[in-house]
């Protein structure tokens, strides 16, 4: 024998919170300087050389941050 469970009522104030999917996201890249080294040009106007340098980069931190949300406004129907 099982037992049935009472139906679950919405709270006053804020009806069909049921429907409600909210979701979100947090992530965060840290990226460490760092030194590379790459061919640094005398001028534009000629981008190849022979010139090497070390560079010293620091690209910085990511973060990102992403909300979604799904709510419902209409009853699904019921087929008979």
């Amino acid at each position: 024998m099982t037992a049935k469970r009472p139906p679950v009522e919405t709270p006053r104030g804020f009806p069909g919170h049921q429907e409600a999917l909210p979701g979100w996201t947090v992530r965060y890249d840290i990226q460490l300087p760092d030194k590379q080294t790459k061919r640094v040009p005398d001028s534009v106007d000629h981008p190849v050389t022979a010139n090497k340098e070390v560079v010293k980069r620091n690209l910085g931190d990511i973060f990102q941050f992403e909300f979604m949300g799904k709510y419902e406004f209409a009853q699904p129907c019921q087929e008979a």
